[in-house]
């Protein structure tokens, strides 16, 4: 009786920990953003940028990723071979790099860029080949209007000692751009 009830004390006792811990990432929408309205490019490609640490939330933005949205289109390719990127009032224009064919990087570790900066992409062609389906005839050419991009914070609660068992105990508490989240804090 005594070792069932230590037991059940147990489980309760490692059931109740948790932590939580914050991930950092760069996200955003077109600078003129009408609410409530949807550009064609949302359709088919993303636009994000990793941080160097995504742990630390002064951590610069090491590159910006475009990449298709329905995961079949497998061809990417930015029209303009050089993208313009604005941050601190200055004015950059970077080459782009094709990792795949479905994904697009733009390498911007050099700038120290830690917030608030905008992506000229201009143009941006879809297409040609699917993994199945009917091709898209051609592709498809879409006018990306000008991105800002800001630091997103997504703040998860873990259960480490239950985890450690391999049982997924991960949970999004919030996920929004970090200045709303220091507002609500």
């Amino acid at each position: 009786m005594k070792k069932t009830l230590m037991l059940i004390f147990l489980i309760l006792i490692l059931s109740g920990c948790s932590t939580t811990y914050p991930k950092y990432h760069f996200a955003g929408r077109p600078i003129n953003h009408i609410p409530n309205k949807e550009y064609e490019y949302q359709e088919y490609i993303y636009i994000y940028g990793e941080g160097a640490d995504v742990y630390d939330e002064n951590s610069p933005l090491s590159k910006i990723v475009v990449g298709t949205k329905p995961f079949n289109i497998r061809n990417l390719e930015i029209v303009d071979k050089e993208v313009k990127i604005v941050c601190r009032g200055k004015e950059y224009h970077l080459p782009t790099i094709n990792e795949h064919r479905a994904i697009v990087i733009i390498d911007v570790h050099e700038l120290n860029i830690t917030n608030d900066v905008e992506i000229h992409l201009g143009k941006a062609k879809v297409g040609d080949a699917k993994i199945s389906g009917p091709p898209l005839g051609g592709g498809r050419t879409l006018d990306v209007p000008p991105i800002k991009l800001k630091t997103y914070i997504k703040i998860i609660k873990v259960n480490p000692l239950i985890d450690g068992l391999n049982i997924d105990t991960k949970k999004t508490i919030y996920l929004g751009p970090l200045e709303d989240y220091k507002e609500k804090k």
